[in-house]
């Protein structure tokens, strides 16, 4: 059985693009993406700690 990974990404564009690149090495390595972060084996969260002014 493959095993699946979701990914919640939260903050902004740059973090979308560092999620997508991020789940693509998950996918290299064989896993699924998952809908839910309830049906995965894997739960990651990519979030952003930049304050005021970056």
């Amino acid at each position: 059985m493959c095993k699946k990974v979701f990914l919640k990404t939260f903050g902004c564009q740059m973090n979308d693009r560092d999620s997508e690149a991020l789940l693509g090495l998950f996918v290299d390595k064989g896993y699924t993406v998952a809908a839910s972060a309830e049906e995965a084996d894997v739960v990651l969260v990519n979030t952003c700690s930049v304050r005021a002014h970056a």
